[in-house]
């Protein structure tokens, strides 16, 4: 699975999975699986910081939603890096 950080235009972020493979430059993603909202975040690093090093104290996310199945207008996708998706969802 590709484990990214999705933004889309209407200042919504999302931590996700998609199966290998997926075209992840698309305005609109479908297929998401273990979806999180990253409600807030505030490291005062920005979400490259996020994405390369996880939640952290001040971070706020949503419970894990199984699968999500639209997200549009999509604005930027990030890596998710290993160690930031073990705080992520737990399991890398």
């Amino acid at each position: 699975m590709l484990s990214v950080l999705v933004t889309t235009q209407h200042r919504g972020v999302f931590a996700c999975q998609f199966p290998e493979g997926t075209d992840l430059t698309e305005r609109t993603l479908q297929g998401a699986k273990n979806v999180r909202m990253i409600i807030r975040w505030r490291s005062g690093k920005g979400l490259p910081y996020l994405a390369a090093k996880g939640l952290t104290n001040n971070c706020q996310a949503s419970q894990v939603v199984e699968s999500y199945p639209v997200i549009h207008d999509v604005t930027s996708v990030l890596h998710i890096e290993p160690e930031a998706q073990q705080s992520i969802w737990g399991n890398g």
